[in-house]
């Protein structure tokens, strides 16, 4: 009988001990859990905030007035930009546009293969020119990002793809 005494006296001492052992695990566990939701949060939503931003930039829709076409490829030469400052091409601040557009495709073969050049001349004649882009234009300008785009993102290894997707938005 004095043992069960003495186990039941124990036991009141040990349990709040205890209690306050796993307390303080699971608050620990809450923090771990909630900095990874706000970890992934800050990658994925900024990805998927690109996501809609890349549908408006790339996809064409022949109906659209002359001024959004202009918006559009000028947009789209943001994006070409961007893809070259990745790719450790920046457009200098002397530099013009055909320039650029040369030195792009000597730090990569595909670019010229895909036509940057015909991309950088839509751009000039929508910033520059008094005519309007055809969609004939747009749509051409808009195939070649789409070949650099995948030809770039397949040439990058693992974690050049996840920069790419995820840091830098391009993909």
């Amino acid at each position: 009988m004095k043992d069960n005494t003495t186990n039941r006296l124990d036991m009141k001492i040990v349990a709040p001990i205890i209690g306050r052992y796993i307390l303080r695990v699971l608050r620990v566990l809450a923090l771990i859990f909630l900095g990874l939701a706000v970890v992934a949060g800050g990658f994925l939503i900024p990805q998927q905030i690109w996501k809609r931003r890349y549908q408006k930039w790339f996809l064409f829709d022949e109906k659209q007035s002359n001024e959004k076409n202009r918006q559009q490829i000028l947009m789209v030469y943001d994006y070409v930009e961007k893809l070259g400052r990745f790719l450790k091409c920046t457009r200098k601040p002397d530099e013009s546009y055909m320039e650029y557009g040369k030195r792009l495709e000597e730090c990569k073969v595909y670019m010229e293969e895909a036509g940057i050049q015909c991309i950088i001349q839509t751009v000039l004649k929508a910033s520059f020119s008094q005519n309007v882009v055809t969609a004939e234009e747009m749509k051409v300008s808009l195939d070649a990002v789409h070949k650099i785009q995948t030809k770039s993102y397949v040439e990058l290894g693992k974690i050049g793809k996840l920069l790419y997707k995820f840091l830098w938005h391009l993909g």
